[in-house]
């Protein structure tokens, strides 16, 4: 009998009992830049051994609560929704993107922090945040090179460090990043060959065109600039390609545009 007041009081503290906020859950400490950047040696190492194990860690859990602290109901659920498309590739996306970057020799890292807050200017497009927030990027640089690919954004969540995505405002325009020809050529989904244009008689023109083309967020071509090839066979080419068609690609679970270039061969029948 003596112990039941005790157990309801206990009980009713821990139904009252204030959870971690956020921002407390978010506190880097001193050495957070330091420790971030043994982390993404780690996990450069972790992946020229195969092991993947690390990067399933960076989950960012419970990110729909998370996401709606941070920048609250309407834009945190449309942050949530993006993160949801990310982690049902979150694993191979990020896992392939350190096991490219494994195979290059002598990256140096460097690790970038910002912090945000309800009355910070916009920064990188991010929305506008309901409380202060840390945020981290990663740089992986080659010296003497332009290769220096940067992973954003990392965050401290749950006692440990979460790779969170790039968090754009839904309000952004899409991002647009470049492909290789050969990989983009692998999500054309609808191909339409060019005419060869009609000739006068003795004429036998023949070559490739070369296109950079801007292909929209829903896989249609936005833009096309001639790089190269003969002015009689450009026109076809663009009438042709304007036609085509893409998957459209997913950055993190965010749409992209994708700039890269087409390459059409005109030959004449033998």
């Amino acid at each position: 009998m003596t112990r039941l007041p005790f157990v309801a009081f206990l009980f009713f503290a821990l139904l009252v009992a204030p959870l971690p906020s956020l921002a407390r859950s978010q506190a880097a400490p001193d050495d957070a830049e330091q420790a971030l950047k043994t982390l993404a040696e780690d996990l450069l190492a972790a992946a020229r051994a195969g092991d993947a194990a690390l990067i399933d860690n960076l989950r960012l859990p419970d990110h729909q609560a998370w996401f709606e602290r941070a920048f609250g109901r309407d834009e945190g659920a449309a942050q949530a929704a993006k993160y949801s498309r990310f982690l049902e590739q979150f694993e191979a996306s990020l896992g392939q993107r350190f096991a490219a970057l494994a195979t290059q020799t002598g990256l140096e890292v460097s690790v970038e922090r910002i912090e945000v807050s309800p009355d910070s200017e916009t920064v990188e497009e991010l929305p506008p945040a309901r409380l202060p927030l840390a945020l981290f990027a990663v740089t992986l640089r080659k010296p003497g090179t332009d290769f220096a690919p940067r992973l954003a954004w990392f965050v401290r969540s749950a006692g440990g460090w979460r790779f969170a995505g790039r968090m754009r405002a839904s309000a952004a325009p899409p991002m647009r990043i470049h492909v290789a020809s050969a990989v983009q050529e692998l999500k054309l989904t609808n191909r339409v060959a060019p005419a060869y244009p009609a000739q006068q008689p003795g004429e036998s023109v023949e070559g490739k065109v070369v296109l950079e083309a801007v292909i929209a967020a829903d896989g249609r071509i936005k833009e096309l600039r001639v790089l190269s090839g003969h002015p009689t066979l450009v026109a076809a080419t663009v009438a042709a390609v304007q036609q085509w068609r893409y998957q459209p690609t997913l950055l993190d679970g965010e749409p992209a545009e994708v700039i890269t270039t087409i390459s059409i061969l005109f030959r004449l029948a033998q």
